[in-house]
């Protein structure tokens, strides 16, 4: 927030200091946009590796699964843009959406379809590109923290799993917790009519003035005493 001053502004930077070392990262990566480099050509390029050196070619993949929460489209599936690219004119497309958990289900999803029989070669993609597209780097007051500090620890990045036939068997454990589904959210236009607001659904920035002098007050005093 450019407008405060750096007395303004240390309190909101230890707490984000505080939060991100409590993520254990220590380093993110972004793509080089005034460079050129876009989220498609990224995915391709990881998808061409990963094939080369799984010793196959584009035309033995019979399934091709996006799972990236970042996409162009919500219909059709954004694997089939990928699959055009390449040739894969025989290759069978759908996404999987999860939050982070997104590859984890498309991998369980080919282990059961590779051991049906139903595919011989399936390639999972992703693509997470987000920056200069949901950006929220403004901090409001401490509040406000609660739905912008995913901004400060999300990095960019492409991905992509070749798995074939194998006769190892992987186990897959899961514990959801739909309690806490309103905890980080990216809403859709219209979010409103598809589910129950909450306090966190869909959190914009219209918070109230008087109340948010208290919370800052309060906040960086406490911020300050446990530093």
């Amino acid at each position: 927030n450019p407008e405060q001053s750096a007395f303004q502004k240390t309190p909101y930077l230890k707490l984000v200091q505080k939060l991100l070392t409590k993520t254990g990262a220590q380093t993110r990566y972004w793509r080089d946009i005034e460079a050129g480099e876009r989220g498609e050509d990224l995915i391709l390029g990881a998808m061409d590796e990963a094939i080369e050196r799984s010793n196959i070619s584009h035309s033995d993949i019979d399934l091709l699964i996006y799972c990236g929460v970042g996409k162009g489209f919500l219909e059709p599936a954004n694997a089939y843009f990928y699959a055009r690219s390449r040739g894969m004119k025989t290759a069978n497309c759908f996404d999987i959406t999860d939050a982070c958990m997104s590859w984890t289900r498309a991998v369980q999803m080919a282990d059961l379809m590779l051991k049906a029989g139903s595919f011989k070669a399936i390639a999972i993609i992703n693509g997470e590109f987000h920056v200069g597209l949901h950006d929220n780097w403004e901090i409001r007051d401490f509040r406000s923290l609660e739905y912008t500090f995913p901004m400060y620890t999300i990095g960019e990045a492409a991905t992509a799993t070749i798995l074939l036939p194998s006769d190892d068997e992987w186990q897959f454990d899961y514990n959801s917790r739909p309690e806490f589904a309103d905890l980080c959210t990216i809403p859709l236009n219209g979010y409103e009519n598809f589910v129950t607001p909450t306090k966190r659904v869909g959190k914009t920035e219209s918070i109230d003035l008087s109340l948010t002098v208290k919370i800052c007050f309060a906040r960086a005093k406490n911020a300050w005493a446990n530093l």
